[in-house]
């Protein structure tokens, strides 16, 4: 979810049994006062044991944040910014969270339900490539090793228009080209590494008549120029370590400087 903390006030998040009622399985409050994040449980009508520890306080007066709340099997896990912040135990069996509960105190511009897709990941890119159509991906990084975006010219993964190649163990992202063999790699990127293990990220691909504009966390990260006929482009590989939590094709549009708004107005 993304949300803009109201000034000098709280809000919280609740995972709850029921609407207005029940039990409240996970309890997300962010004090701007004491600068403290209060996770507890309320059960059989009375409040749990409080939990205050924090790396830091990333809720500030005002203070717009990326807010992603994953339920994993020994917990509630959330990242903020697209990073680690706070894990929190299940005090009651997660099934049992039925509504998502956002009270006053903050603005919420954005709340999307996600499930994951496994990889390997294989599907037919609709229309194949074109100029102008874009590829927004978002997951996170699980594992050292990396993980492969293929825009690939074949199901099998044989022949490869542009390869996306985030490498965590070495804090470096590859881009290559299989035709026939693997060309010369490229390195280059802008700003610092996105990609470190369990980071969420959100990736988006545009194809432009000359390259691959690629933005990561709504700012421009790198350019690839194409080996191949953009068109030749027919399937999308994800394959690695990484969690998929949403894969999305956006149609193209008519100018370069509407893909550019196009992209910024998806990532807000």
């Amino acid at each position: 979810m993304r949300n803009r903390s109201a000034l000098d006030r709280y809000f919280c998040i609740n995972v709850r049994e029921a609407d207005g009622g029940g039990d409240i399985l996970f309890h997300f409050n962010p004090r701007q006062e004491d600068e403290v994040v209060v996770r507890n449980t309320f059960s059989g009508g009375e409040w749990g044991e409080e939990e205050r520890d924090k790396p830091h306080f990333p809720f500030g007066s005002g203070k717009s944040f990326l807010l992603r709340i994953e339920i994993a099997e020994d917990g509630y896990h959330t990242y903020v910014q697209g990073k680690p912040f706070i894990n929190y135990s299940h005090r009651i069996d997660p099934s049992k969270g039925l509504f998502l509960e956002l009270s006053d105190g903050a603005e919420y511009y954005d709340v999307t339900f996600q499930d994951k897709d496994d990889t390997p990941y294989r599907t037919e890119i609709p229309g194949r490539m074109q100029i102008g159509k874009a590829v927004r991906l978002r997951g996170a990084t699980r594992g050292s090793e990396g993980f492969n975006v293929n825009f690939s010219c074949d199901c099998e993964n044989e022949s490869i228009a542009f390869h996306f190649n985030p490498r965590p163990s070495e804090g470096t992202v590859v881009m290559n080209a299989n035709i026939g063999g693997w060309g010369d790699e490229e390195r280059d990127f802008e700003g610092d590494f996105p990609f470190d293990n369990d980071q969420y990220f959100d990736i988006i691909f545009v194809c432009t008549a000359e390259k691959y504009l690629v933005y990561v966390n709504e700012n421009h990260f790198a350019d690839f120029n194409h080996r191949l006929d953009f068109a030749d482009a027919t399937h999308l590989h994800i394959l690695g370590d990484v969690d998929i939590a949403e894969l999305e094709f956006l149609e193209p549009v008519t100018t370069y400087a509407a893909v550019i708004r196009t992209m910024i107005d998806l990532s807000n």
